[in-house]
Order: C-alpha cells, then sequence, then structure tokens
C-alpha cells in the first residue's frame, strides 16, 4: 500500500462521513468514485507485487515461497488412524 493510497482511503473516509451528513447526490458519487478508484489502485498494486516475487528474475526466492505458504488454506492435521486394517472411529 503506497501513501498515495492512503491518502486517497483518508479523502474517501472524509467524502463518506460528508455524504452521511448532507445527503447531497453530488458527495454520494463522489464518494463511490474515490471508492471506486481506490479499489482499481490496490487491486493493479496487488498484481505488480505478485509479478515482482518471480523468483527466476532474482536468486531470492524466499519471499515467492512465504507468499505461497501463507495463501494456502489446506493443512496437514491428523490423518485417518487404522488398527488391524480398519478405521478407527472411537478413542478404543
Amino acid at each position: 500500500m503506497t501513501t498515495d493510497i492512503k491518502r486517497l482511503i483518508r479523502k474517501k473516509q472524509r467524502l463518506y462521513n460528508k455524504s452521511k451528513k448532507s445527503k447531497k447526490p453530488s458527495h454520494k458519487k463522489a464518494f463511490k468514485d474515490i471508492r471506486s478508484l481506490i479499489r482499481n489502485k490496490l487491486h493493479k498494486n496487488y498484481w505488480d507485487y505478485l509479478n515482482n516475487l518471480d523468483p527466476k528474475k532474482d536468486n531470492n526466492s524466499k519471499k515467492f515461497w512465504k507468499y505461497i505458504k501463507s495463501r494456502k488454506q489446506d493443512t496437514m492435521g491428523i490423518g485417518t488412524l487404522k488398527n488391524n486394517g480398519v478405521l478407527a472411529e472411537t478413542a478404543e
């Protein structure tokens, strides 16, 4: 997140507060416009970040694998337990 985006987020919050108080359509439209601008900039920055994680580009692939690990949703957990070829369902 860049300082430019942080400034826009603060501006968005001010416009939101102003649109809630005044109920003018122009304030509401300005808020919606800046909200979509921020969303687009964040999306672009996110993809720029991902494109710069290429481990082939630089020899340091630690950031790449750290990102991959953070995005994984599955875990190893405890596997199924077998007792004499039968799946154990109770704690006996």
